[in-house]
């Protein structure tokens, strides 16, 4: 078993909490800066009583009057930072009352005396009625805590019955519920801010414990060096609380509902005092077994503390210091390393001195004379195996030494790499996005391009197919007109030859014709629109069959060459068809 001082401590509001046996301290930094420490005593029941000093039960005890202590010195640091108007109003009021009795020589006795006597009912008054809001807290805590961590889980591992019948499954999956809220809700309040200052105060307070557990001086560099991690930190011994009701709950079943809540009920302060003892142990012993089991709440402990600052671990150190004298318990833990070094030494000269005997009898047992050394010699003899014992002492204390320099200059180097590597990362991930950015921009840029280029030559196609329609449409009127001349002139050669009587019916016909012209004028302009669409329907599909036309001339090996297509150069030149297929395209 190895040497522990036995302090335990709390983190408060801006301060830290210390307690040894029976004597606890709290030191608090004062909003103007000062540290404020508060020593107090407080009588255990095990102290009283020997039945609570028994295991398990003493666990029960300890686990309740640390909660209460703990409400008391949080209200009590808390108080430094309420409203501070309240101390201005009440100190402008003695000023004035120490004036008015100062007038009257003869009243001021009797008026002293009153207010001594109102200020101790007033505090009696303040002490009880602090006293019923700490129970109240403490009954609230309770409450809120059994019933989140304790009742929730069997609760929502009812709901699966319908999925699972095993009863042994359900009662694991309700303890690794109860483990997941207990995790989740140390890391919710890990991210509000005055919780990050709390835990940085118990980050303080385990890193001062430490400090003098591992034989340092206390001071500020010294506290900063060590771990803020501990094996009976009440974070490891929560976790372990969760851990055992899962083991405690697989084997105590019931089919009644109020029987399971109320056996959850009964069995917390077993739980907690089976908890309280496995915290002992392995705050007390090296054993590798109770390391690795200690392991999973010194890992929750990461949430639970931070680094303090120089100021914090200022207020750790004046509340050691006020209940506990480190530097005679580092003493004392030095005199009993070197009273277990004397005695290794001790039995190394009766082993070597047994050897010596021994070999002195063989050698006697051979006929070989031995030459008995003065007793001079042997005490210089001595006196140097005595000498070179020590310096081999001081040599491995002195690697020792260098080994926790040299870990702990390992340990801030690993921490000084991972924060490079860290802002390595965030310097990649911000080129990267950089570099997307510019990638997006440029495609961008590629594509408005791109578009551009084509509607300029899509338009220029347009005009180009415009162009040769408006070419076309040219050449047909031209044509019709050629012909509606040539009927006409036709048609005035033929008449002359008639007779006179056909004359009149041909002017009868004409008349009749006009009338009917003159009434169909009014339909006329209906129809036109129609001629116009499907004339514009017409010469687009005519566009489109020639597009696909073009499209299997160049794939059969025919160019393009200005708006005309080019013989292949495998092929020889076909004139008819190159002709054919220009003047449909023409058209």
């Amino acid at each position: 078993m190895k040497r522990t001082s036995k302090i335990g401590g709390q983190a408060l509001m801006e301060g830290v909490m210390m307690k040894n046996g029976s004597h606890y301290a709290c030191a608090v930094r004062k909003p103007d800066g000062t540290i404020e420490v508060d020593d107090q005593r407080t009588v255990s029941l095990g102290d009283k009583y020997k039945f609570f000093r028994l295991p398990i039960i003493r666990g029960m005890v300890t686990f309740v009057e640390s909660l209460k202590i703990g409400i008391k010195t949080l209200t009590w640091s808390a108080s430094f930072f309420e409203d501070e108007e309240e101390d201005s109003s009440k100190s402008k009021n003695d000023d004035i009352n120490e004036d008015t009795v100062s007038e009257n020589d003869d009243l001021r006795e009797s008026a002293v005396q009153f207010t001594k006597h109102v200020k101790k009912e007033k505090t009696a008054a303040e002490k009880r009625k602090e006293g019923l809001m700490m129970g109240l807290l403490v009954m609230l805590s309770i409450v809120f805590a059994v019933g989140l961590f304790m009742l929730l889980p069997y609760f929502i591992s009812t709901l699966l019955k319908k999925v699972i019948t095993s009863t042994l499954l359900l009662a694991f999956i309700e303890g690794v519920i109860r483990v997941g809220l207990f995790v989740g809700y140390v890391a919710a309040i890990s991210c509000m801010k005055d919780i990050k200052r709390v835990f940085m105060y118990h980050g303080a307070e385990h890193k001062s414990i430490n400090c003098v557990e591992s034989g340092m001086e206390l001071n500020v560099e010294n506290v900063k060096l060590c771990s803020r991690e501990h094996k009976r930190c009440g974070t490891s011994f929560l976790l372990i609380v969760m851990v055992l009701s899962i083991l405690f709950f697989l084997f105590i079943r019931f089919d009644s509902t109020i029987l399971m809540i109320v056996a959850r009920l009964l069995l917390i302060p077993i739980i907690a005092g089976v908890s309280y003892e496995f915290i002992r142990v392995a705050g007390n012993t090296d054993n590798k077994i109770i390391g690795a089991l200690s392991k999973p709440g010194m890992c929750l402990q990461r949430l639970t503390t931070r680094e303090p600052d120089d100021s914090m671990i200022e207020c750790a150190i004046a509340s050691i210091e006020a209940v506990f004298d480190w530097r005679a318990f580092q003493a004392d833990v030095r005199a009993e390393e070197e009273a277990e070094l004397e005695k290794k030494r001790e039995k190394r000269e009766k082993r070597s001195k047994e050897r010596d005997e021994e070999m002195r009898r063989r050698m006697e047992a051979k006929g070989i004379v031995v030459e008995e050394m003065s007793d001079e010699k042997i005490k210089a003899i001595d006196a140097e195996a005595d000498k070179l014992v020590n310096t081999e002492i001081k040599e491995e204390e002195h690697a020792e030494e260098l080994a926790k320099e040299a870990a702990e200059k390992a340990r801030a180097f690993e921490k000084e790499l991972k924060e490079e590597k860290e802002r390595q990362k965030e310097l990649e991930k911000k080129a990267q996005e950089e570099r997307e950015k510019a990638e997006k921009e440029e495609a961008l840029k590629e594509a408005a391009e791109k578009a551009k280029a084509a509607d300029a030559k899509k338009q220029e196609s347009d005009k180009e197919d415009k162009d040769t329609d408006n070419k076309d449409k040219d050449s047909d009127k031209k044509e019709a007109d050629k012909k509606d001349s040539e009927k006409k002139d036709s048609d005035k050669k033929g008449s002359g030859k008639k007779d006179s009587g056909k004359k009149n019916q041909d002017k009868k016909k004409a008349d009749k014709k006009e009338s009917s012209e003159k009434k169909s004028d009014d339909t006329k302009s209906d129809e036109k629109s129609d001629e116009e669409k499907s004339e514009e329907e017409r010469l687009k599909a005519e566009k489109e069959e020639r597009e696909k036309a073009m499209e299997r001339a160049i794939k059969n090996g025919y160019k393009p060459v200005a708006g005309r297509l080019d013989t292949p150069e495998d092929e020889d030149e076909d004139d008819d068809v190159l002709n054919a297929l220009n003047k449909f395209f023409k058209k």
